[in-house]
């Protein structure tokens, strides 16, 4: 497929087999959903490629997740979907580290920060990393935390979820 192709049967055919070759496409094809979800489909890392329009659509990005292009969706979504709880926890649940890249309210969030806590927790991995970047918020919850305990860091944002008496889910910096 040459570069700039514009015949939307030609590029469909092509990217259902070399979905990074959506780079390849014209501008217009590049924003042409069904075009981009067959190259996501078959390679999570072709939303690279994607519109600015189509990295703002929810479903774009999250068949970008599950087809392996966790790091690159995460980082390309635009940040109305950066803030979205749904993306972030699928993010986090797959490499918690991405949390790094996560808005400022997400990393205030006691609950996307639990859960992307156990996770580092299961492959003991990035605790660390998630605490460096934790809002200042949490950073003072964590404070309590007992380094003897098995898991420090899940342990301590438990409780404070629960302390506080609401849905997990729901817990931000607005909400306490």
């Amino acid at each position: 497929m040459k570069f700039g192709e514009d015949n939307e049967q030609v590029v469909l055919a092509h990217v259902r087999i070399y979905g990074k070759d959506l780079k390849r496409a014209s501008k217009r094809l590049r924003d042409n959903k069904k075009i981009v979800m067959a190259a996501i489909s078959q390679n999570g890392f072709a939303v690279q490629h994607a519109s600015k329009r189509l990295l703002d659509d929810k479903e774009v990005i999250m068949a970008s997740i599950r087809n392996g292009g966790v790091s690159s969706a995460f980082i390309m979504a635009s940040d109305r979907l950066k803030m979205d709880q749904d993306i972030v926890l699928t993010v986090v649940s797959k490499y918690p580290g991405l949390i790094e890249f996560a808005p400022e309210e997400m990393r205030d969030n006691i609950y996307v920060m639990y859960k992307a806590s156990i996770v580092c927790e299961k492959r003991f991995s990035h605790e660390e990393h998630i605490i460096e970047c934790a809002s200042p918020r949490i950073k003072s919850i964590l404070k309590e935390m007992d380094p003897d305990s098995e898991y420090p860091v899940s342990s301590v944002l438990y409780k404070a979820m629960n302390s506080r008496g609401k849905s997990a889910r729901n817990v931000t910096s607005t909400n306490s």
